[in-house]
């Protein structure tokens, strides 16, 4: 009779979990806004992926199930869902739609393997609109650009065109923010960056010159090319720029990952003495780039520095760095 009364008392407790597990569902899925007429839908990491029926328009819904708990908010409970932009593939999408709880993730682990230098936006070639549901708390857009309410550019859409002015609440170029948009023409930095990531401002091949703002203390732009404000390290060279050879400024001590990716005008390139090290990537996919001159040994070449370099038959060596 005893183990009867505790059975039972255990399943009436169970009966209760389930209740109370099915009104928590309840009240989490009435938090979640209808996205717009869309007719399919895939699951990409975890998120629902809607699309309108003729293919050019996505919707990233932002949360099912119970949702998570924003590890960048420690002391907000509110659901949200991580979304790793790379892994979105909809190459006939124009428009994409952010929900209301929706947030972009990029796992920087995996951003340093040099197969993985490319836009996040990778995926979505024809993508020429972002929009951010009212009410998100962590992305806001502009002209294209989706960015993080704290001031980080995550990524522009590859079909942006024209000159781009980058707004003042930026501080932080995410990694390959700007890469591979082809349509640029010329990109200004205003005073408020401070950090420019891996990539951000590569193989942009109809970008003829960077514009740092005067202002700026940690950037600055020397004909195009953009420098830290010490200028020891070369961080980014426009690939659209039309001169076939380079000298790189003596005092120069470190090429940053992909800054002359995609220069597909560059024949020639000269180290200057003080040139130390190269980043991942520095010179990839540098078609017609013939000749490296070099007055002495590097100490360290980033991973795959001279990869897609075609026509590159000395290759300059040293240990691989980073």
């Amino acid at each position: 009779m005893k183990y009867k009364n505790l059975n039972t008392h255990i399943l009436f407790v169970l009966i209760l979990f389930i209740l109370i597990l099915g009104v928590f569902v309840c009240i989490k899925t009435s938090m979640i806004s209808s996205p717009p007429s869309m007719v399919s839908s895939t699951s990409v990491q975890s998120t629902d992926v809607f699309v309108n029926e003729n293919g050019d328009i996505g919707y990233i819904h932002g949360i099912w199930g119970f949702g998570f708990i924003n590890p960048n908010e420690s002391d907000d409970n509110s659901p949200y869902c991580g979304v790793m932009l790379s892994s979105l593939h909809y190459p006939e999408i124009r428009k994409l739609i952010f929900g209301k709880f929706a947030e972009e993730t990029v796992w920087e682990s995996d951003m340093e393997r040099p197969s993985d230098f490319s836009n996040p936006f990778v995926g979505c070639p024809k993508l020429e609109e972002i929009e951010v549901e009212e009410g998100n708390r962590y992305l806001t857009t502009e002209s294209g650009m989706l960015f993080h309410v704290k001031g980080t550019l995550i990524a522009c859409v590859p079909q942006k065109d024209g000159d781009v002015r980058i707004p003042e609440m930026v501080h932080t170029l995410g990694i390959c923010a700007f890469n591979g948009c082809s349509r640029i023409c010329s990109l200004y930095l205003p005073a408020s960056i401070e950090t420019i990531k891996d990539g951000a401002l590569g193989d942009m091949t109809n970008c003829t010159k960077y514009v740092v703002d005067r202002e700026n203390q940690s950037f600055c732009s020397i004909d195009g090319i953009v420098y830290t404000s010490d200028r020891k390290q070369l961080v980014a060279y426009p690939a659209g720029k039309e001169s076939d050879s380079y000298h790189i400024p003596n005092g120069v001590e470190r090429i940053c990952a992909g800054a002359f990716m995609g220069a597909e005008n560059l024949k020639k390139v000269y180290f200057p003495q003080s040139l130390k090290s190269t980043g991942v990537e520095a010179f990839r996919n540098c078609e017609k780039l013939e000749k490296v001159v070099q007055t002495n040994e590097l100490h360290s070449l980033g991973t795959g520095t001279w990869n897609g370099c075609k026509k590159l038959k000395e290759r300059p060596t040293a240990p691989e760095g980073d």
